[in-house]
């Protein structure tokens, strides 16, 4: 989660550039969107990142969880 936080503003400069800002440079994008919206606009969109995370990072583990068993089983040679 705190990644997420971390990384979030650099990822809402960057979406605005592709949206048509890149004439105006990363840091007068960042300006313009902090004094319009404040902090709100730098953590837009933050929310789906947040399940998007918590969703794979679930997957992952019972993944893990369950394949470890199956994978140590057919290394070691035993069925």
């Amino acid at each position: 989660m705190l990644a997420t936080i971390a990384t979030q503003p650099s990822d809402v400069i960057r979406a605005r550039m592709q949206l048509g800002g890149a004439q105006k440079g990363a840091t007068a994008l960042a300006i313009d969107a902090f004094s319009r919206d404040g902090v709100k606009a730098m953590l837009s969109g933050a929310t789906p990142r947040f399940l998007k995370r918590s969703l794979q990072t679930a997957l992952v583990w019972t993944l893990y969880e369950e394949l470890l068993p199956v994978i140590t089983s057919v290394t070691s040679g035993k069925p």
